[in-house]
């Protein structure tokens, strides 16, 4: 799973956004989806570096699921931290996935570290840009994250598409008729039994 979110808006943004989905289909199938988290970030890095020019940075996670193990090893570039939630025993906690390094393209000999967690039947995580999180009512309150954690909690027992419209339509009632100057980018994934 990746998500990641480009400097800017428009065209010049959209183009870093496809020279990045290239650089990740190009370095998957030269390793026959056998790729390491952090050489991914790190081969990323040079290409958003050789075509922004420092113009533009992207904001980037990555994580790779084993679903024999159920272990997921993830390495981030600036981003938002993506939020697991697990429940035990009727009772859920959220908890940000954590790991740091530079933007894509920001500084070209970045290195990126891997992290990993164990996850388990029925963890629930979250990946999304900043776009979520800024999200604005008609008083200039941003949704925040710790609404957001709370929204996905109350909603992680739910289907992952229900997940999602049970977000969107918080932050709808959160921001009214509020016009909101970001994209959003939203991702559910549910660990099922195999």
């Amino acid at each position: 799973l990746c998500v990641g979110d480009v400097t800017g808006h428009g065209v010049p943004s959209a183009m870093i956004t496809a020279a990045c989905k290239s650089g990740i289909d190009t370095l998957r199938s030269m390793t026959d989806g056998k790729l390491e988290v952090a050489r991914l970030m790190a081969e990323l890095n040079k290409t958003i570096y050789a075509a922004a020019q420092r113009k533009f940075t992207m904001t980037f996670f990555a994580l790779k699921f084993d679903p024999a193990t159920l272990r997921a090893e993830f390495a981030n570039a600036g981003h938002n931290f993506p939020i697991l939630v697990r429940t035990r025993e009727g009772r859920a906690t959220a908890r940000a996935l954590v790991s740091r390094g530079h933007r894509l393209g920001d500084v070209h000999s970045s290195k990126y570290s891997t992290e990993s967690v164990d996850l388990a039947v029925g963890d629930t995580l979250c990946l999304f840009t900043d776009g979520i999180t800024e999200y604005r009512n008609a008083e200039g309150e941003e949704y925040g994250e710790k609404r957001f954690r709370r929204a996905l909690v109350h909603a992680s027992t739910m289907a992952p598409d229900a997940t999602i419209a049970q977000l969107l339509e918080s932050l709808s009632a959160f921001a009214g008729n509020a016009v909101q100057e970001d994209d959003l980018t939203l991702v559910v994934a549910r660990v099922m039994a195999a």
